[in-house]
């Protein structure tokens, strides 16, 4: 990812963890958001911010009960991604649509 399109997504994370209120986590206080808001703050943020909630749901060596709890929710009920999407970043990494990178061959 280039810087030009690094920093509008870091300030777009930043915004979303600000409005989830993550800001004495990040400032090291001892105030952490609430376990909904932790995973609703990774809804938002995309796709791998869902997989790494996901990951963090399975550890419950890492995180209390609340969290891990409210965490699982993104194994089983996340909202449906649309396909354009889920196509974009790859789209745009590969400069060229996926349609043409993949070919259907009838026989």
């Amino acid at each position: 990812m280039s810087r030009q399109h690094a920093i509008p997504r870091l300030m777009q994370i930043l915004g979303v963890l600000a409005r989830h209120k993550f800001a004495g986590a990040l400032f090291g206080r001892r105030r952490w958001p609430k376990p909904q808001d932790v995973r609703e703050a990774l809804e938002e943020l995309g796709l791998v911010f869902l997989k790494f909630g996901q990951v963090l749901a399975m550890r419950h060596d890492l995180l209390p009960a609340a969290y891990t709890q409210e965490l699982e929710l993104l194994h089983d009920d996340l909202p449906a991604m649309d396909m354009a999407e889920a196509r974009a970043p790859n789209e745009g990494e590969m400069r060229t649509p996926l349609t043409h990178l993949f070919a259907t061959s009838r026989t």
